[in-house]
């Protein structure tokens, strides 16, 4: 359990009659990967300083079925 991290997200589908387009957005809220203190993120600014990415909103664009 301490090395799991968690997120939320946020998405949409649009079925149209020959194909189904998702947009996805999510969020981190924990970091197992953070060397000290707390895992779970509570100042993005800081968080993004931090880390080498420093991404904490993913964005995905899906075409097609899921799996």
């Amino acid at each position: 359990l301490n090395d799991s991290d968690l997120g939320t997200g946020l998405g949409l589908r649009f079925d149209i009659d020959f194909v189904l387009i998702r947009a996805d957005i999510g969020m981190k809220l924990r970091d197992p990967g953070l060397a000290n203190g707390s895992k779970w993120i509570s100042n993005w600014n800081d968080y993004s300083k931090m880390t080498e990415g420093g991404r904490i909103f993913t964005f995905v664009l899906g075409i097609g079925y899921p799996f």
